[in-house]
């Protein structure tokens, strides 16, 4: 019975903090139709703290009224500043489904059956709501774009070039060699991928406008997914940059690769809704497949074709 509390509790707790840090969004915010969406957002996470309140006393159950941490409306405002308004609203709202779904597990409960469909029908009405604003929200601006254009560009940026620095360290055996020649990639890999999201968002944007009066928008995107593949790229070099070469240079090469990566995969589940931990393994598998594959195409030309610097 103390974990439905509990969960109660925290979605009394989640809302309250949506609707303190949602309300200075909006006293924030410039621009007058986001500002007005962001005032909605946060009249409605009001309105859903005041039903979680409501339900914890109508089932006799005693809550602390505190306001919630400091770190957590900090953490959120950081998000913010670094991602956008778009991602924050992403990333917030996904903490607060995971509790939902608990919540929803626990109902069957017969001490709180009788509030069973109170709560499901709250949640449906809140969820379809909070759906629709998000959903205008996040397509009135290109940021939720500009954040698919650093994931896609790094993300490339690091398994592209960890497979071919892998590749080259198990045929090689000087890090500066394996380290030029990594670079060689990575920026070729950047100019091709910059190149590749100017011309694609371009004929996007010409079909969908008739006309080409969305060059500055190409130009971004290319900027975007040019510059995030070019500072994936410097990861996987960075130990042979440091003068470490051989089998050790390219276990740090992955390991340090393997970190970034489910930082970005971990976002790419925030703004699919999809798991974290399912989104990283898939991404790192994928990633160590690739590597294995060109570490044995490596030591093929170390050993078969005698390929050794």
């Amino acid at each position: 019975m103390e974990d439905i509390v509990w969960y109660f509790e925290k979605m009394y707790r989640t809302e309250k903090l949506h609707y303190q840090v949602y309300s200075y969004f909006a006293m924030t915010e410039k621009e007058k139709r986001t500002k007005k969406l962001l005032e909605k957002f946060a009249d409605m996470e009001k309105g859903a703290a005041k039903f979680w309140m409501k339900m914890m006393l109508k089932n006799g159950w005693r809550y602390r009224k505190v306001d919630p941490p400091i770190l957590r409306k900090g953490w959120m405002l950081f998000l913010r500043r670094v991602f956008g308004t778009a991602f924050a609203l992403k990333a917030f709202e996904y903490s607060e489904g995971q509790v939902q779904s608990e919540i929803v597990k626990m109902l069957g409960n017969k001490k709180v059956r009788s509030s069973r469909k109170e709560v499901m029908k709250f949640l449906k009405d809140a969820n379809r709501i909070e759906n629709e604003i998000e959903d205008e929200l996040l397509s009135h601006g290109a940021v939720l774009n500009n954040i698919r254009d650093i994931v896609f560009g790094m993300n490339d940026g690091l398994v592209e070039v960890l497979a071919a620095t892998v590749g080259l360290g198990a045929a090689l055996r000087i890090p500066s060699l394996i380290f030029a020649a990594g670079g060689i990639v990575a920026i070729s890999g950047t100019l091709s991928m910059a190149g590749g999201a100017y011309i694609s968002t371009k004929y996007e944007t010409e079909l969908r406008a008739g006309k080409n009066r969305e060059e500055g928008h190409a130009v971004k995107s290319a900027s975007y997914v040019g510059l995030s593949y070019i500072f994936g790229a410097i990861f996987p070099l960075l130990p042979f940059a440091l003068g470490i070469g051989s089998f050790k240079g390219i276990v740090l090469s992955v390991a340090v690769t393997m970190l970034v990566l489910s930082f970005t995969a971990a976002l790419v589940a925030v703004m699919s809704g999809k798991s974290i931990s399912g989104k990283i393994i898939e991404t790192t598998a994928i990633s160590i497949g690739a590597a294995a594959i060109t570490i044995m195409l490596g030591l093929y030309a170390r050993y078969a074709l005698h390929i050794v610097i």
